[in-house]
């Protein structure tokens, strides 16, 4: 039998991806709507017995940052449930060149939980819209739809947010539009990282950036939490050059690998079945990123599952 082929690796990491984690169109905290649902409302929360509407924090939300946590914060404080609001296929629409996430899909549940503290208990949530469905929407146009079709009751932006057909509306805009259809405004100053305040003057191509020069401690500055690179991969698809040597080819990340070097990181192993619960405790080992794979060294005879599929995650 020969060994898979790269093609074949990545083609089987997205069967496993989609069968497995999707768990059909929407998650339990993140919705992926198409052309047909993604103007039905967003659903009322009812943490204890009082209904809450949803306020929107607007953003693309790659890194899902400290800023983009800061927003889901305000959004809180405006008193709804917090959602991001963000857009699918704006590379394919745009005609950007294609790009790893930094946040592996099946990895949004588990940070949208980590906020929950800051947003008051609630945990937000998040729907992606087509792009194509809204990008030649006037500046009214899209204040109207989050009026009137998602019923939302407020929304939340950084002072730099443009949106509607060729980025014509600015928050002096939405400001004006809110009040027009009855939706609370908050605009957030942008500030620089480290300084205290509402948003971190981050991005999400800084993020990209730190992770470029094997940066994991600004990366996780940035962030506010650990950088987490996730592969899923049936256990065929997994390379033993030793007995304690795993190799995962890169086909098989779901995110953005590190500059190639030798790093020391926590791993924890899981079922593809189950986003959030690892097997067990972490287990401290070197992980070599190279070109074409990286490397696990599974140090102080840490478990490996004996699963058809398995997931792997690697915290830095």
């Amino acid at each position: 039998m020969h060994p898979p082929q790269r093609q074949e690796l990545a083609d089987e990491a997205t069967r496993l991806h989609t069968q497995c984690c999707c768990r059909g169109p929407h998650t339990t905290l993140v919705e992926e709507c198409t052309l047909e649902d993604w103007r039905l409302p967003l659903p009322l929360s009812n943490p204890g017995g009082s209904p809450k509407q949803a306020v929107v924090a607007l953003g693309k939300f790659d890194a899902m940052h400290k800023g983009h946590r800061s927003l889901a914060t305000a959004a809180a404080e405006l008193g709804g449930h917090p959602w991001l609001l963000s857009f699918s296929n704006m590379a394919e629409v745009l005609g950007w060149p294609k790009r790893s996430p930094l946040v592996a899909a099946s990895d949004r549940e588990r940070v949208l939980q980590s906020w929950a503290p800051d947003c008051g208990g609630l945990t937000p949530k998040q729907r992606f819209v087509p792009f194509g469905a809204v990008r030649n929407m006037s500046p009214q146009e899209f204040v109207r739809c989050l009026a009137q079709d998602l019923q939302v009751s407020g929304v939340v932006v950084g002072n730099n947010y443009r949106f509607g057909y060729r980025a014509a509306g600015d928050t002096a805009m939405l400001q004006s539009l809110g009040q027009r259809y009855g939706l609370s405004i908050a605009v957030l100053d942008l500030i620089g990282a480290g300084v205290a305040g509402r948003v971190g003057q981050v991005s999400s191509s800084k993020v990209r950036e730190a992770l470029a020069m094997g940066r994991m401690a600004r990366a996780e500055e940035y962030l506010g939490r650990r950088y987490r690179l996730v592969a899923e991969a049936p256990l065929v698809a997994l390379h033993w050059p030793s007995e304690d040597v795993l190799l995962i080819p890169r086909e098989l990340f779901q995110n953005q690998l590190p500059r190639s070097q030798t790093y020391t990181a926590d791993v924890s192993f899981g079922s593809v079945a189950s986003l959030t619960e690892p097997f067990g405790p972490a287990a401290r080992m070197d992980v070599v990123v190279g070109e074409q794979a990286a490397e696990l060294h599974l140090n102080n005879g840490a478990a490996f599952p004996n699963l058809p599929a398995i997931r792997i995650m690697v915290d830095f």
